[in-house]
């Protein structure tokens, strides 16, 4: 409730209450304004956006599933990360939040 959902696609045209069809990422940033904006996929949409990218909340699933499309890599170190659930059962995932560092931000380890 109460928010915009901005689908991407060139293929089809979805509109609703609260939905509108755009045709890129960049026309859905500029819908959007200063509101947040969360991108659910798929993987094309993932690579445009990680660099662009505040915050990544991901489910890290542990467990090795078939598919053809998955989240792309990214480097880590760019991130700080927070692990805000871990969740056992017969698929076992981790809820994470990576938070992009400021430009310049060190990462220093102790070893």
């Amino acid at each position: 409730p109460n928010r915009m959902n901005f689908v991407v696609s060139s293929t089809k045209t979805f509109d609703g209450e609260n939905c509108r069809t755009v045709a890129s990422l960049a026309e859905a940033m500029a819908l959007a304004g200063e509101r947040d904006l969360y991108v659910s996929g798929g993987a094309k949409l993932y690579e445009e956006a990680l660099p662009l990218a505040e915050k990544l909340c991901i489910t890290e699933i542990h467990r090795e599933v078939e598919g053809d499309t998955f989240f792309p890599p990214f480097d880590e170190s760019l991130f700080d990360k927070v692990v805000e659930a871990v969740c056992p059962g017969d698929i076992p995932y981790t809820y994470v939040t990576y938070t992009r560092k400021a430009a310049g931000q060190k990462t220093i380890s102790a070893v």
